[in-house]
């Protein structure tokens, strides 16, 4: 069970490293507000977690520790619902009802579109070989 906290904390403390990166990267990008950073840390991380989802569930190719220690761990760490939803009120409060109903409703299918996207690319991957 050690080892097993240890892999999830490590993968956790690299996803957090990972978002706080892309954050500083795309802080450039503005749209009347619009939080790039989140949205776009949130449809990778919807992507990845329908890859690793079909890699290790379905076609269990991952270690299942290292499947867990990848979706909660690096994705729990990596995505940022918590950051998403007060950005969406923080736009609200300002008066930017364009993009905050932009933000949260291209997150929102995007994000579902990712994982689905995701699992299929994954799925069609793993039938070829």
């Amino acid at each position: 069970m050690g080892f097993h906290m240890l892999l999830l904390s490590g993968f956790g403390l690299l996803g957090v490293w990972m978002r706080y990166g892309i954050g500083l990267y795309c802080q450039t990008f503005a749209w009347e507000g619009f939080p790039y950073p989140t949205f776009l840390i949130n449809m990778m991380g919807a992507f990845l977690i329908g890859v690793v989802y079909v890699w290790g569930a379905e076609y269990a190719r991952l270690n299942p520790v290292l499947s867990l220690s990848l979706m909660s761990g690096f994705l729990g760490g990596f995505t940022t619902f918590s950051a998403f939803s007060l950005e969406a009120v923080l736009l609200l409060e300002k008066g930017l009802w364009k993009s905050a109903c932009l933000y949260v409703a291209t997150s929102a299918i995007l994000g579902v579109g990712g994982a689905w996207g995701g699992m299929g690319i994954t799925r069609w991957y793993l039938m070829q070989g």
